[in-house]
């Protein structure tokens, strides 16, 4: 493990989920190997901190910290095979029963949470639009996602944290929730165009920024100074701007 990388784990809590680099490039294919062995790899090695899953042989979970309330997806092991072809409104990232699973704690946090963040290793945004990201991304699950919109629209300061593209975009969805993918953390920027379409589907780009081998956000959510009204601020740090001692948005 680089130093670098020692003082970061050492002095900051983290809490993980997987994606498809854990696994294959690209994973979708449930639970073929060498699925078990990796996600044996990932509980010894990044999941034993994380809270409790609702059940023992599942990777997705939620917890409660203070009044913020967070659920963080496995978007990965459920998913429908691409090669099933195009969504036929049966297509699924998240399967059955993490989606059955995911309703309910939706319903719950509505009434018991003052601001909500959902975890998608990938991203929600549709701007992300060529071949790899169409199928990879929530792009490529058009159905599921614009009925987990639906919902989420309902439920107020409600917030999706993604990351995976090797870029960073805020974007507001159709459902007026607002995701922030924000990557790599330490890694190459993406080495061709991303196809990044701003404003797509109904959304609103509030950012977007391909530039950057180190990219993160430093969410700040304020619920005491109004309770009515909690605040959540976004900050965009980057080494390609002030050696990532400011701000880059």
């Amino acid at each position: 493990m680089a130093p670098s990388t020692r003082r970061l784990v050492r002095k900051v809590p983290m809490l993980h989920v997987y994606d498809d680099h854990e696994i294959k490039n690209n994973w979708h294919s449930k639970d073929a190997p060498p699925m078990g062995s990796a996600m044996t790899a990932f509980a010894e090695y990044n999941g034993r901190p994380n809270p409790p899953p609702p059940e023992a042989d599942v990777a997705y979970y939620n917890f409660t910290y203070g009044n913020i309330a967070f659920y963080a997806w496995d978007t990965r092991r459920y998913r429908t095979l691409w090669e099933d072809g195009k969504d036929d409104g049966q297509k699924s990232m998240l399967g059955a029963k993490q989606k059955k699973h995911f309703v309910s704690w939706l319903r719950d946090v509505n009434h018991t949470a003052a601001v909500k963040f959902v975890v998608s290793s990938v991203p929600v945004t549709t701007g992300w639009s060529n071949y790899d990201s169409s199928q990879d991304t929530w792009r490529g699950y058009p159905t599921e996602r614009d009925e987990i919109l639906q919902l989420t629209k309902h439920v107020p300061d409600l917030f999706f944290l993604s990351g995976d593209r090797h870029e960073m975009a805020a974007v507001r969805l159709p459902s007026g929730n607002v995701e922030f993918s924000t990557s790599p953390i330490s890694q190459f920027t993406f080495p061709f165009v991303g196809m990044f379409l701003k404003n797509a589907s109904g959304e609103t780009t509030l950012h977007y920024r391909r530039q950057g081998h180190v990219k993160y956000g430093i969410i700040d959510v304020d619920t005491e100074t109004n309770p009515d009204i909690p605040k959540v601020t976004y900050s965009l740090y980057t080494t390609d701007v002030d050696n990532g001692q400011s701000p880059a948005w």
